[in-house]
């Protein structure tokens, strides 16, 4: 969280006054003149040199990336209660959040000296040093935040910030140091770095226990039955809520002096306790007014409200993330272009904290600028709704597919919480016990999986809590960061409002675990990198900052290749089977039905392709059968899960019908299974370049894949066709392959005791056979429960 600067101690004064001896006189003129004023810089780059140019450019579109890639990252902290909460319409959603960031970048008056200083050390820097640190810690910043991005993972750009500029200017100034005989830490301001730090560590834990206490409350309070609510006690708590961000809003306009309101600013700082009092009157007032006479949700007015505040406080706050140092980086360029020195011999001493200012048309026009791309990427990214999805699958009130699987860490810290709560646990029979269940029933038929992760009342919680902690850190000065701070907030109501249960908590543990593991990792990784692209930048200057630049292109583009393959991959897996509002056996016997038979002529291809690209080590054919597989996997286990969560409309004489084509869909999702357990392994030995298969042994795999591409050709006809009655024929097919699948074994047996065989190929020779074995036994099984069904359904 950037804060105001801070006088630095007099050692680090003493070290810099040794650096600039009063022998050096030209750079002695230079660091002592007066300081010019940044707009009349701007009246010196008139014609300015290329170099300059150059280095204004690369910070422009250096900027321009890091809003694009911070907020596809950052937008989650203020986008994921309203959206998880359904309370609008997605883009009525993302409107509102757009006005608030847009006034918050009004709102960011003086927040850039984070990356001026409080952590680097600039009088200590000459340009060469500072361009190398600002351009390392630029790409870095960019390229590692957008990789979590293009994972879904959210992650702190505040932390990120910090860190990759400390690896930067520490790893300049080790080199420095060599030289200078002045410690390496000297060029850092260490104790700064160490407050930041602790105070988000404060933050992480605070988050997490208000958001669990202040949940529960909630909780206990308003219950999940919406017809039970008290319209005055949620006019109350609504007001609450309103008012209490407001005077933080309130507080934050008053202490910024971009606006010429001077006489209604002091009006409202002279008489705050009213105006807070008269806040809260209107807000009770309309709040009671209108969810008494027309009805109105009041906590999703809390939510539209919070949304609104939590993007203006992110704006206002964390706009140095993205723009503090290619900003700052702009004002040393200026700075040197006027001074005529050398890189090497221009020291810029302190530099700027600069906000908006209405007078200076370069910075109104970055900012203005700013605001523009933080409105359209809320709108145009997808990486937002990845990253989005990601946070709301932790938090979702209802069961489903788990986004994380589980770890050997949040088992035992499951098991471990289980142990103490039974060791804690109340008398389940007394009257406190039954009363907080009962206030915990939860509401029958008023939460749809797919659209709603959760109420209104833990969305305006998560927002209420989480604005408040990030604008009070703001105005107390205490160093936070916004995606920790709503990431925990939102973890501890998840727990506190029971989404965490036995069922899925090991999941879910194991998601914020995963999480907090990859903050840490990006850290590490962010200081390294920042540090040894600082030193490569400073040893070969341009050449290495245009190669390096190049290079992080690339990686943008890499990255963007890889997301979209992905999404493309997830589209695919939930485009074939999703929740029918009118599942019956009509739509099992003609919809699902088509659903199997396209899955089996998937399979088909598939088994063709994986054969074929092993006989002829074709490792691109066998990694496109391996991705086949993998999506097809996942589209029948999306489509079991379906069935299961739908087969509850079906009726008592329906289900007779129904639940033997559930088991006809199981077995096709145990041959899916088979068949991707074949593929991972072929594809592995084909790419890993080990020996092939020998001629006899091409010889019968190709006989056999003529075989069973044939039986799984006939049984796609015999299911289209409908024609059950021809099912001993196909199980006639299938007992012409079993004995060759048979044969074929022993072959291979004797191949290798005469020792003619590779262990290594002839264990995958043995591994098809047993899941082709596999594949015909599912296959004949689930055409005769597709047969029961559709005899019980008697629509055949």
């Amino acid at each position: 969280m950037p804060f105001d600067a801070i006088e630095f101690n007099a050692r680090k004064r003493e070290k810099i006054s040794q650096i600039h001896s009063p022998s050096d006189h030209r750079l002695m003129n230079v660091t002592s003149s007066p300081k010019r004023s940044t707009t009349l810089i701007c009246q010196d780059i008139q014609n300015p040199p290329i170099m300059t140019i150059a280095i204004i450019a690369l910070f422009v579109v250096g900027a321009l990336a890091s809003l694009v890639v911070g907020v596809s990252n950052d937008a989650v902290n203020f986008l994921h209660s309203a959206i998880g909460s359904s309370v609008a319409r997605k883009r009525v959603i993302y409107g509102v959040a757009a006005a608030g960031m847009m006034l918050g970048v009004l709102l960011s008056q003086n927040m850039m000296n984070l990356a001026c200083h409080g952590v680097v050390m600039p009088e200590l820097f000459t340009f060469r040093d500072l361009m190398a640190v600002f351009i390392a810690a630029m790409l870095v910043n960019i390229v590692l935040i957008d990789v979590c991005n293009s994972y879904a993972i959210p992650t702190s750009t505040t932390t990120a910030l910090i860190i990759s500029l400390a690896g930067a200017a520490l790893a300049v100034a080790i080199v420095k140091s060599q030289t200078t005989q002045v410690q390496a830490s000297t060029f850092i301001d260490t104790n700064h770095i160490f407050m930041i730090m602790a105070g988000i560590f404060i933050s992480v834990i605070l988050a997490f226990a208000m958001g669990v206490v202040t949940q529960f409350v909630s909780r206990l309070i308003f219950t999940f039955q919406s017809q039970r609510r008290s319209p005055v006690l949620l006019s109350l708590a609504g007001a609450v809520s309103v008012t209490v961000i407001a005077y933080f809003i309130i507080q934050k306009v008053l202490i910024t002096d971009l606006f010429p309101w001077d006489s209604a600013l002091n009006f409202i700082h002279r008489y705050l306790g009213e105006t807070i009092g008269l806040v809260f009157a209107l807000s009770f007032s309309f709040f009671l007014i209108s969810g008494s006479l027309f009805f109105i949700d009041i906590p999703r007015v809390v939510v539209m409200f919070g949304t609104f505040a939590l993007a203006l406080s992110f704006a206002a706050n964390d706009l140095v993330n993205f723009i503090g140092i290619p900003l700052t980086g702009i004002e040393s360029a200026l700075k040197w272009d006027a001074s005529g020195l050398a890189a090497d011999a221009y020291t810029p001493g302190a530099l700027e904290s600069h906000g908006l200012d209405w007078s200076n048309l370069w910075l109104l026009f970055f900012f203005m600028l700013s605001g523009v791309t933080l409105g359209i990427t809320i709108f145009r990214s997808k990486k937002t709704e990845a990253v989005i999805d990601t946070e709301l699958s932790l938090e979702r009130q209802t069961m489903g597919d788990e986004r994380f699987g589980s770890s050997e860490l949040s088992r035992r810290v499951v098991r471990l919480f289980l142990h103490l709560f039974r060791s804690v646990q109340p008398n389940p029979h007394s009257g406190t016990a039954r009363w907080i269940q009962k206030r915990y029933q939860p509401a029958t038929g008023s939460v749809t999986a797919s659209v709603v992760y959760f109420d209104t009342i833990r969305a305006a919680v998560n927002l209420v809590i989480a604005s408040i902690l990030i604008l009070s850190g703001t105005w107390f000065r205490i160093p936070m960061s916004t995606t920790f701070i709503v990431f925990m907030v939102a973890m501890g109501t998840s727990l506190a409002d029971r989404a965490w249960n036995r069922e899925n908590a090991v999941y879910r543990v194991s998601g914020m675990f995963t999480i907090l593991g990859v903050w840490f990792l990006v850290s590490v990784l962010i200081l390294l990198l920042s540090g040894l692209l600082a030193i490569l930048i400073w040893y070969m200057q341009a050449p290495a900052a245009v190669a390096l630049t190049l290079l992080a292109g690339f990686a943008l583009y890499r990255s963007y290749r890889y997301f979209k393959h992905r999404i493309h991959k997830k589209q695919i897996i939930n485009s074939e089977l999703k929740k029918e509002t009118d599942f019956n056996l009509e739509w099992m016997s003609e919809t699902g039905s088509e659903l199997i038979r396209k899955q089996l002529l998937e399979t088909s291809k598939i088994y063709f392709l994986t054969l074929q690209g092993f006989v002829e080590e074709d490792h691109h054919q066998l990694r496109e059968a391996s991705d086949k597989a993998g999506i097809l996997v996942g589209q029948s286990k999306t489509g079991r899960q379906t069935l299961f969560a739908n087969i509850i409309k079906l009726s008592d004489q329906m289900l007779e019908a129904g639940h033997h084509y559930i088991q006809a869909y199981d077995y096709l999702t145990e041959l899916i299974n088979s068949l991707h357990q074949l593929t991972l392994p072929l594809r592995e030995h084909v790419e890993n370049n080990h020996k092939g298969l020998s001629e006899p042994q091409k010889e019968e795999i190709l006989h056999l894949l003529d075989e069973t591409t044939t039986f799984i050709n006939y049984l796609i006809h015999l299911e289209k066709e409908r024609k059950f009655t021809s099912l001993d024929e196909l199980v006639q097919r299938q007992q012409i392959i079993m004995p060759l699948i048979d044969e074929m074994r022993k072959s291979q047996l004797k191949r290798l005791k005469s020792g003619d065989s590779k262990t290594r190929v002839s264990v995958l020779y043995l591994e098809i056979l047993s899941e082709t074995k596999n594949i015909l036994l599912y296959a004949i099984n689930m055409v005769k429960s597709h047969r029961d069904f559709f005899s019980a359904s008697r629509l055949y």
